[in-house]
């Protein structure tokens, strides 16, 4: 597993855009849709499993491959990854959820 300085750059920005207020946003508006279909009930479980599927996406397309070739090292990784930054995005979540009156 090699991760070099522009993988580590495009990780982070995916991490970091997590934190903007439009992007969330956009994402509590594509959530009422799905949740009106899907019965989906937590905002940020959909928020957090989303930027779980962008770190994996750019993870494997930078690397060449599809997420289902990603091997276990891998997934480790970027269950790490996720889970370290997971603690400062919730706040930012909740933080929006209440600002915003939305659940």
């Amino acid at each position: 597993m090699n991760i070099d300085l522009e993988l580590r750059e495009i990780l982070e920005n995916i991490l970091n855009d997590a934190h903007n207020t439009k992007n969330l946003g956009t994402k509590y508006d594509t959530w009422q849709r799905l949740e009106k279909h899907n019965s989906l009930k937590s905002f940020k479980d959909f928020v957090i499993g989303d930027i779980n599927g962008q770190l994996r996406c750019g993870y494997s397309t930078y690397n060449g491959k599809k997420e289902s070739d990603l091997e276990k090292e891998e997934n480790k990784f970027l269950d790490e990854t996720l889970i370290q930054r997971v603690y400062g995005i919730e706040p930012v979540i909740d933080e929006f959820i209440e600002k915003n009156n939305k659940k």
